[in-house]
């Protein structure tokens, strides 16, 4: 099996989490110099407060960081993977 990790392919719809927190790569602007891009790594609580914050001027660093810290104790999350909910599945209302 393939290890889930996040990638420069996934990285804005993957996530780890161990249930109490959550840490993903967001992308920000910096107003002063907007041609560069900053990608940081965030850990959020249950109610979404950012208890870390870390810059990166690459999604290749921010991506190689996350994975180090993180792929080995926290559970990978995909939301581009639909989640079963239960159901027939071959609703048209679905």
């Amino acid at each position: 099996m393939i290890d889930e990790i996040i990638t420069t392919d996934n990285w804005n719809t993957t996530y780890y989490g161990n249930g109490e927190y959550k840490t993903s790569i967001g992308f920000e602007l910096n107003p002063d110099f907007p041609e560069r891009d900053i990608y940081t790594v965030n850990i959020v609580d249950n109610e979404n407060i950012d208890v870390f914050h870390k810059s990166f001027s690459s999604i290749d660093a921010a991506c190689q960081f996350i994975n180090l810290r993180y792929h080995s104790i926290w559970d990978f999350n995909n939301l581009a993977v639909p989640q079963s909910t239960g159901g027939c599945g071959s609703c048209v209302a679905h």
